[in-house]
């Protein structure tokens, strides 16, 4: 399961989605050693939903159908030249060419990041984990949240992905819902820290700045 989407190793909406098929519960087997949770997820996977080729049911069915005397090397080859990929974007001889590719990785991070903190909004106070203003740059630009592929490409989050998060950041206030729709990013500990009325960092000029 962890090869569907391997190259979205964080926020993969085909790998969560699967999360749909896992049981709430599962029974002993008749062996009395191992219960029947994949047993359930394989039943409801090979549902209509697998027929569809594009979807992740269908590639995680056709991941298990490696032989399992190649999978580890069939899996292996498959990670390694994907990091081939992305290192050679990286030291491409042409300047021009590595700029490009450093700008959308760095697009790609600047998105992560504001999926990590639009996610900390379905917890109460978040999880006081919350340092990228301390430790990463971020961007006050409004970039489009991507995704990569297994080509070490970036793509525009589009469709069914970008609904998928919309639906799973459901914040607790309007304005932070309308911050992640406008893809401004949002900051729990800011949030509630205006709300008391102040920014620990910036007093009474916390207006202008985005977490």
């Amino acid at each position: 399961m962890l090869m569907v989407d391997f190259y979205n190793p964080i926020y993969s909406h085909r790998r969560e989605s699967l999360m749909a098929y896992v049981p709430a519960s599962a029974s002993l087997k008749a062996d009395g050693k191992t219960y029947d949770v994949v047993d359930q997820i394989m039943a409801k996977i090979a549902g209509p939903a697998s027929k569809d080729p594009s979807g992740p049911e269908a590639e995680l069915l056709a991941l298990l159908n490696t032989p399992d005397s190649d999978w580890v090397g069939v899996f292996t080859m498959r990670v390694n030249e994907y990091a081939k990929k992305v290192n050679d974007r990286l030291t491409n001889s042409d300047e021009a060419q590595r700029k490009v590719a450093v700008q959308e990785y760095m697009t790609l991070a600047e998105g992560r990041r504001r999926l990590y903190k639009g996610r900390e909004h379905e917890k109460p106070d978040g999880s006081g984990l919350d340092e990228f203003s301390l430790t990463l740059p971020i961007t006050m630009n409004l970039v489009p949240f991507t995704q990569m592929t297994e080509n070490g490409d970036v793509i525009v989050m589009l469709g069914p992905a970008l609904d998928f998060f919309k639906a799973r950041i459901q914040k607790k206030k309007a304005n932070a819902l309308a911050r992640f729709a406008n893809m401004s990013g949002g900051c729990a500990a800011y949030v509630k820290r205006a709300a008391a009325g102040g920014c620990p960092v910036f007093g009474n000029q916390r207006k202008h700045y985005a977490c």
